[in-house]
This record gives C-alpha cells, structure tokens and sequence, in this order.
C-alpha cells in the first residue's frame, strides 16, 4: 500500500511490501505520485519491477551486444589514440585493422581464436614480426579499454595468444652454413 507525504512542496511517494525494497519516489504534486504509485506497485506485486538506476546499466548491456570491434576501434582511434606519442603510426594500424572482416563482428564474440587467425592470415602476406606484435598489442589494449573503461567487455578479453613465429630482424643477415 503506498503512502505520501509532503516534504519541502513537494509529494513523496513511498510504497512499502512484505519481502520487497521500500520503493519511494518525489513528485511535483499529489496526482503525479498517485498514478506512479499505483504503477509500481502493481509491478512489484507481478515481479516486473526495475529500479530506474538499473534502466541505464541495461540500456548500456543492449548497446553492447551490438558494439562491434570496428565500433570499438574507432572510438579507441578518436579517444586514445591521440593522447599517444606514436598515435599517427597507430591511426595507420587501425586502419588496416578496420579494413579486415574482424572488425564486423560484435566484440563479445571475438575469441582468441579470432585473433589467432588475424595473425596468422597477416604473417603469410609476409609481415614482420615486429609489425604482427604491435597490432596484436594494439588488440589487446583496445579490449582492455573497452573492459575498463567502457565497460563494453564483463571480463574474458582475447586471452593471451602467441605473437607467431619467431622471425629474424630487419638487417641480419641470413646464417651461412659451416663448411
């Protein structure tokens, strides 16, 4: 059953159930608190009830699911990347990452599998090493990121995976056979 009272000018509804979280909410006027009273209530008693602190978090759980890695690349492009010292260089990786299908997929659905092939598929059109390690860096701190601090991932990431094959420096020369 709700009850009200006025504090400060101003209407408080608050209803109060067996078993449930007393609910209470501030209104302009007494008519206001009366109808989301009765609205609420009849939702706590259904089981159907969501606090209003929770409607964004779920809003924000939705939009996730659609967050693709391409999304999260551009916004960690426009966000971080220009607070770096070598953020031009890293706006070049960038670009080529969101040129591979991997950056259609939902974020939540990359596996280090995923990334494991990314790697794989770069390394046979001849990269460096060096370059393979710094894009699957690069990887591995967009999802940081987007765990932390935009609370896109809830945890599990691309894992740790293998930076490919070791492969000579750039300038050794290849090693010649002992006769």
């Amino acid at each position: 059953m709700p009850s009200f009272r006025t504090r400060s000018g101003r209407v408080q509804a608050r209803i109060t159930l067996t078993g449930v979280p007393t609910v209470t909410k501030t209104f302009p006027d007494l008519r206001s608190a009366r109808e989301w009273a009765k609205v609420t209530e009849a939702d706590l008693l259904r089981g159907t009830w969501k606090p209003a602190a929770t409607a964004p978090a779920t809003a924000a759980l939705e939009a996730a699911a659609s967050f693709t890695l391409g999304d999260a690349l551009r916004r960690y492009r426009a966000s971080v990347t220009p607070t770096k010292r070598g953020g031009e260089v890293e706006g070049y990786r960038i670009q080529a990452l969101l040129r591979h299908s991997l950056a259609g997929m939902p974020i939540r659905e990359v596996t280090a599998r995923h990334i494991a092939g990314y790697r794989d598929e770069r390394l046979a059109l001849g990269l460096s090493g060096g370059s393979i390690t710094r894009e699957l860096a690069l990887l591995s701190h967009v999802f940081k990121v987007a765990e932390r601090e935009w609370g896109v991932l809830d945890g599990g990431g691309i894992g740790r995976i293998g930076r490919g094959q070791s492969l000579p420096k750039r300038g050794t020369p290849a090693p010649e056979c002992a006769s």
